[in-house]
């Protein structure tokens, strides 16, 4: 799929199915499957597929219940995400997770931030989360600071996100992990852009190109970076890499990156008097919306 060799590896699914009947990874690697090829429908069937076929797992039902979340988040259906992610909190809660609890509590608070575009409705969720479950009661390595800086960042809270990175940067698990040290470039170019540094969000961001395996991940806030520091071409370039990825692991990113993403290439297409591509871009958005909820409409 990375290789956007669709049909082939609608093969190789087929033949480990053969292999190994009724296990979630055929579900999930469908799910994958259809989320790339934009068949967000038959994703939805699957999802469901899933959940109902692993009724005597609180793992997997918390699982399909996240990939649910993210795929009505990423057509406009917030509310119905919502009860979605009240279940996932539900059962990481049941299962004595509190970083998956904080982790699913910052996803919400991200599609408040990004697709409701509520940046004080995302902080109040975050606040309730962390009043919940406290960062210094989390082992250091469970603490989402990376998430909190930039969530912070992007919600014009700069101040707030540099002092958790004084804090991250003060466990140590900077220097544990090149992929943590990947988002922790992330959250610098955040906190960057949310300080009218666009040049310096660029810089940061290409710094996630070295061995990273998920390139996709940052091509939207990348793209956003372009586009702040009025490079609209290379904006444009990156959009069109994260539009046509095939990346198969993209609905993390998808659900509150997608729409904003086409909305914006048609803003960009149209301005440089390119109808045709705007419109392209234009109809992707209201068809990728076309059951929002009234309020995203």
């Amino acid at each position: 799929m990375i290789l956007g060799q669709l049909d082939d590896a609608d093969t190789t699914l087929a033949a480990f199915e053969r292999l190994f009947p009724g296990h979630p990874a055929a579900y999930t690697n469908r799910i994958n499957a259809a989320v790339t090829r934009g068949s967000y429908d038959e994703a939805e069937r699957l999802i469901l597929e899933l959940k109902e076929s692993q009724s005597g797992s609180l793992a997997w039902q918390s699982n399909a219940s996240e990939l649910l979340a993210q795929l009505a988040t990423l057509r406009g259906r917030l509310r119905e995400a919502e009860a979605h992610w009240r279940e996932v909190l539900t059962a990481s809660a049941q299962r004595g997770l509190p970083a998956e609890y904080l982790e699913a509590t910052l996803s919400m608070a991200w599609a408040d931030l990004l697709v409701r575009g509520e940046p004080d409705a995302a902080m109040r969720r975050a606040e309730a989360g962390l009043a919940r479950y406290p960062l210094e009661e989390l082992e250091p390595a469970d603490r989402p600071y990376l998430s909190l800086a930039s969530l912070n960042a992007l919600a014009g809270r700069p101040a707030v996100a540099r002092r958790i990175l004084t804090g991250f940067e003060a466990s140590g698990a900077v220097e544990q992990s090149r992929g943590v040290e990947r988002w922790y470039h992330f959250a610098l170019g955040t906190v960057a852009l949310a300080e009218d540094r666009a040049e310096d969000a660029v810089a940061e961001f290409l710094r996630w190109r070295e061995g990273a395996a998920c390139q996709y991940c940052r091509l939207p806030v990348l793209a956003r970076a372009y586009d702040a520091a009025g490079e609209s071409d290379s904006a444009l370039a990156v959009y069109e890499r994260y539009s046509n990825s095939s990346w198969p692991f993209r609905l993390f990113i998808d659900y509150t990156q997608r729409a904003a993403a086409y909305r914006r290439m048609g803003e960009l297409y149209e301005g440089r008097g390119d109808r045709e591509k705007a419109l392209e871009y234009y109809n992707e958005f209201v068809e990728l919306w076309q059951e929002a909820d009234p309020e995203l409409q």
